[in-house]
């Protein structure tokens, strides 16, 4: 999807200090054992001219039973202290919202639900990162692992790429939900919300 000189050509040594809105987005895992995938939990600013920042990688394995992964992603919202949680519901739906009011009613969370592939997700927020739009901040050792996915990833190969699809859901929830997304393709690209 990228390659690192894309990535690296608008590397920033900071992010901002003022957001228009930080998100908290989350490809929540579905199962946790040793070969499960990682639960994508992405920390996302947003500025009034329309810059994206990813601003913490939260993703790992978090214990689904215990309700681990929403106590996580509830210490993470209120750490930034986000405007949003942003949820994948395709493998939980409403479940996943009644976890995380369970550790905290206050924080608000708005489901999406994927419609199309990963891949098709991912082309419109590529094209922001290759158009100077996002821009990685601080160290880079902090977003290798966002990085490797964004530029090593094949659809169908290994595991599933959480990292990346928690920062598609954040990117096209701050840059892409609200406006009329050209090309005409990327209409629809978070589905139901």
């Amino acid at each position: 999807l990228l390659d690192y000189a894309t990535i690296h050509a608008h590397r920033v040594p900071f992010s901002p200090h003022t957001f228009k809105q930080v998100v908290v987005a989350v490809d929540p895992a579905v199962t946790d054992h040793e070969r499960s995938d990682d639960s994508g939990i992405i920390v996302y600013g947003h500025t009034a001219d329309d810059q994206g920042y990813p601003l913490a990688d939260e993703s790992g394995k978090y214990d689904i039973d215990s309700g681990a992964w929403a106590r996580k992603v509830v210490d993470v919202y209120r750490q930034w202290d986000a405007h949003k949680v942003i949820m994948e519901a395709n493998n939980g739906g409403k479940h996943l919202s009644a976890t995380i009011h369970a550790v905290d009613r206050s924080v608000p969370v708005e489901l999406v639900t994927a419609t199309v592939g990963k891949r098709t997700r991912a082309e419109p927020i590529a094209q922001l990162y290759r158009s100077g739009r996002i821009h990685h901040g601080g160290d880079a050792r902090m977003w290798q692992a966002l990085e490797d996915q964004w530029t090593s990833w094949v659809p169908g190969e290994g595991k599933s790429p959480n990292n990346l699809d928690a920062e598609v859901w954040a990117a096209t929830y701050c840059h892409l939900a609200n406006v009329e997304p050209t090309p005409s393709s990327c209409r629809n690209l978070l589905g139901r919300r």
